[in-house]
């Protein structure tokens, strides 16, 4: 799947300020990839925001129904995004169980309790959970895009301007407690005071500023991002609150004292960057006007610290945070495939070749049991794409194992996707369903039970062809031929191999049969072309090479590659139909697929081996 639409779930307020808004909004500034819709709470300055950068915005309304799941639910089903993207630290599992993502992929950015399960999960600003052993860090720090065409700079050896900016909204109004610690120290410096358009202490900072002696200037809600930087930059010293704006300084190499607003802020945001690269003087609240002072004070006088301080800060933060992000963003919306029966006969044959064009998951029967709903319930939502290689093939007599593994396990694991949401399974079944004809079988063409084996196909076919009715559920439905190859294990071919090389002998059924041979190569090619089929919601498509050979004349094409005497003895025909002959024109006409290896080729590969 191609990534073509992000929706951004997030919030921004005077409580919980604005960065987690514009780092979402930077991040889909510099992503040119994909088109960004956003969905933001109903907030003056969040609706703001989003549209002085150009991007459509739906809006979540608080009310006493209490129903923001169903409000975004709606937005989902208008716009159909590939990717949800929620950066909202308060979000926990239920509030995700109630969404209906609609097949899109949910990536979820500094999420504060666990477990919420998502798809990809990234920290930009917070100190991980222990679940989270990836994307987490300063440098997954999201920046200004602007912000690249910055270097960090050396500090001065005289402090002569010194930055006030203490978040989008400064809830704790440290801007106040800022200015007026700044007003105790004597010193030839000016002051740069920048606000966001959150914050809504303006009025009281305004006031104070008329009284306040020093060269002072005073920014209000600047959107002119390489002006904010530029003043940012211009800084020997800052005073700051809030992860992103103490991260940008940190960047620019600015030496940087932090308050923290609250105690999330205090005890996983700060913690993240580190030790000696800004002053971490923990909650603000705590802190007193004349210890502040005090501290600003011994840091001017210090150029020392303030050199160590810049250095240590511009090493940690890279600013390759959207990189970063886009990248897992990118690769999250990938279609992932589930394989289950990863390690049987045809698993792992075709499932490392199927891994260097596709993003698969394979599930050996030990890593899923197929039958277990507990298992299948924690595996099943992993993927978007089923390709089930999992049953009994063996020419057993005995009905339960062909029931258990073909039948019953099969319902479970149909019921279990129908309520994960999977975008399409693909089973695997044989042309030996067919009732045998005189000329190759149709995918239309009835259906006879002679066996075991064949009757829990049968089965099987039923219960996907239900399920994708009633559940509204793609399936696709293979019928094979007899695959064989290097690396088949089971099938007439390899039992013929491996009884001449044992025995010198090869066993036949009296009768005349005959079999439709695909070689392993062309089962990949067709695997290939069904992945990446996107037709009708069920469909059904013959794997055969469209040729019907008698077994006899594969004993005496095997015997003239054995030196050795071979004895080809003939005996009571097996369980299984008594032939089997696919015509592939329809999957030659809807997929493009033709098998291209005669058996004479095959044959060779195979014994060459």
């Amino acid at each position: 799947m191609m990534l073509q639409k992000i929706l951004f779930r997030v919030n921004a307020s005077n409580t919980i300020g604005t960065g987690h808004l514009l780092e979402c909004l930077w991040f889909a500034k510099a992503a040119l990839k994909f088109k960004k819709v956003f969905c933001v709470n109903d907030d003056t300055s969040a609706i703001q925001l989003v549209k002085h950068f150009g991007f459509p915005v739906h809006i979540i309304t608080r009310n006493k129904r209490n129903n923001e799941g169903a409000q975004l639910n709606a937005v989902i089903e208008k716009e159909k995004p590939d990717v949800l993207l929620f950066d909202i630290v308060d979000i926990n599992q239920r509030s995700l169980e109630a969404i209906n993502a609609q097949g899109a992929k949910i990536v979820v950015l500094n999420a504060l309790f666990h477990p919420v399960r998502a798809d990809a999960h990234a920290v930009t600003v917070f100190t991980p959970h222990i679940q989270n052993t990836q994307n987490f860090g300063t440098q997954c720090v999201l920046l200004k895009p602007a912000m690249r065409a910055f270097k960090a700079k050396m500090p001065a050896k005289t402090v002569k301007n010194i930055l006030v900016m203490c978040g989008g909204g400064d809830a704790g109004n440290f801007t106040l407690k800022s200015l007026a610690a700044l007003s105790r120290i004597e010193g030839d410096f000016g002051v740069t005071v920048i606000m966001g358009s959150a914050n809504k202490n303006l009025r009281t900072i305004s006031k104070y500023l008329k009284h306040f002696s020093n060269p002072h200037r005073l920014y209000y809600a600047i959107h002119n991002e390489k002006k904010l930087i530029r003043l940012m930059r211009n800084a020997d010293l800052a005073l700051a609150s809030g992860g992103y704006t103490v991260s940008e300084l940190m960047y620019l190499g600015i030496p940087t004292i932090g308050l923290a607003q609250n105690k999330i802020e205090h005890e996983r945001i700060f913690p993240i960057f580190p030790h000696g690269s800004f002053i971490n003087l923990g909650l603000g609240r705590k802190i007193n006007e004349d210890r502040l002072s005090k501290i600003i004070a011994q840091v001017i006088d210090n150029y020392p610290r303030r050199f160590a301080l810049s250095t240590r800060a511009a090493r940690a933060v890279d600013g390759k945070g959207i990189a970063r992000l886009e990248k897992l963003v990118t690769d999250s919306a990938k279609t992932r495939i589930l394989v289950f029966g990863a390690s049987g006969n045809l698993g792992r044959v075709v499932v490392p070749h199927l891994s260097k064009k596709f993003n698969i998951m394979p599930l050996s029967h030990a890593q899923a049991d197929i039958g277990n709903p507990r298992e299948l319930k924690k595996i099943i939502s992993r993927g978007d794409i089923i390709l089930n290689l999992a049953g009994t093939s063996t020419d057993v007599k005995d009905l339960k194992p062909h029931m258990k593994n073909n039948v019953s396990a099969q319902q479970k694991f149909l019921h279990a996707c129908a309520h994960a949401g999977v975008k399409r399974i693909i089973f695997l079944s044989s042309l030996s369903v067919y009732t045998p004809l005189s000329r190759p079988s149709r995918e239309t063409d009835p259906r006879t039970a002679s066996n075991s084996y064949t009757r829990t196909k049968i089965l099987a076919e039923n219960m996907y062809a239900t399920y994708s009715r009633t559940y509204h559920l793609p399936v696709t439905i293979l019928r094979l031929g007899s695959v064989y190859g290097p690396g088949a294990a089971k099938g007439i071919l390899s039992d013929f191999l491996r009884t001449a090389t044992r025995e010198h002998t090869i066993v036949i059924p009296h009768n005349p049969l005959s079999r439709d041979f695909l070689y392993i190569d062309d089962l990949i090619s067709l695997l290939e072309k069904i992945l990446w089929y996107n037709g009708t919601r069920f469909a059904i498509f013959n794997g055969a090479s469209g040729t019907k050979t008698s077994l006899r004349s594969v004993a005496l094409k095997v015997k003239k590659y054995f030196k050795k005497p071979i004895r080809i003895s003939a005996k009571n025909p097996p369980s299984r139909p008594l032939s089997t002959w696919g015509d592939p024109a329809k999957a030659k006409l809807v997929l493009g697929f033709t098998a291209h290896t005669t058996l004479d080729q095959g044959l060779k590969k195979y014994l060459s081996h």
